[in-house]
């Protein structure tokens, strides 16, 4: 089991709790706990750090999670999308990750289902083969509990709008929405941003472009939104 996880499940039981995992370094909980919160550390801000500590006190799993946790001494790194995911993996079964491993590979066999739909129908048999014995995709979802497994959802909901739909502006208002739920799960998908606004200029005009641009903002402003508040 790679450290991703026990991140994964720290931050899924922070948010869970009521506590923007972009607050506390799993550190400063340790620290706090030992009594030896460093120099120069937020005080003013206790009542989200003892939510934590007593997390940590008084359940076992939470104690062994963090000791495991790799890059203690920076908050997360995991978008808003993906806090949600570990929160409701967290809610499903606590301090295990089959709550994650649950929502990871209904998600990828979701995507999958949806990518079979917009397959020419000569094509879906090869295509279940590739995307039901990959063997890649069953070590990252089913061991490794990485939380890549949700793109392919989201990208396969893009697949399916831009086939489907025939007036631009909805292709270019989905395909936005759902790219921006991609970045607010892992960041890497904005380097798709322009590869998508340039495909729409050339398919449809600028404003379709503009339209999908903005899309893709206002759905990742919405995502960070809630937590810059927050903090």
């Amino acid at each position: 089991q790679e450290h991703d996880a026990f991140r994964y499940l720290w931050d899924g039981a922070t948010l869970s709790h009521g506590v923007s995992p972009y607050r506390h370094a799993p550190a400063e909980i340790r620290q706090a706990i030992s009594g030896t919160l460093r120099a120069g550390a937020d005080t003013s801000i206790t009542a989200d750090r003892d939510i934590l500590v007593n997390i940590v006190r008084s359940d076992p799993g939470a104690r062994d999670t963090l000791t495991k946790i790799a890059y203690t001494d920076v908050p997360t790194i995991y978008p808003p999308a993906a806090q949600l995911a570990f929160a409701a993996g967290y809610r499903l079964t606590g301090w295990s990750w089959d709550g994650l491993r649950l929502i990871f590979i209904l998600a990828y066999f979701a995507g999958a289902t949806v990518i079979l739909v917009t397959t020419a129908p000569e094509e879906r048999l090869l295509t279940a083969l590739l995307l039901g014995w990959c063997p890649l995709a069953v070590k990252e979802i089913a061991n490794s509990t990485h939380l890549d497994a949700l793109l392919v959802l989201y990208f396969a909901g893009i697949m399916f709008a831009v086939q489907q739909c025939r007036r631009p502006f909805l292709i270019a208002h989905i395909t936005g929405a759902l790219l921006g739920v991609a970045i607010l799960t892992k960041l890497y998908p904005v380097l798709l941003l322009p590869v998508f606004g340039a495909w729409f200029a050339a398919r449809n005009s600028l404003a379709t472009a503009a339209m999908f641009c903005g899309a893709t903002a206002l759905t990742c402003l919405a995502g960070y939104a809630p937590f810059l508040y927050n903090d």
